[in-house]
């Protein structure tokens, strides 16, 4: 597991992901508590981002 955080409106949220089978997983302690995608050609850091960043969103919009 990696650590990875996002800020959004001056509030930091984090959480975690993994990579298996080219697949990666983050990890969300509220909300939506994880989503995955195939990493294909993506950067690791920038994918767990914004998948990060969609959880948060998602929280803060329902």
């Amino acid at each position: 597991m990696k650590d990875i955080n996002v800020t959004i409106n001056n509030q930091t949220y984090y959480g975690s992901y993994e990579i298996n089978d080219n697949v990666m997983t983050v990890y969300f302690e509220y909300g939506n508590n994880s989503k995955s995608e195939s990493i294909g050609s993506a950067k690791e850091a920038a994918l767990a981002k914004v998948l990060l960043t969609e959880m948060v969103m998602d929280l803060l919009t329902n």
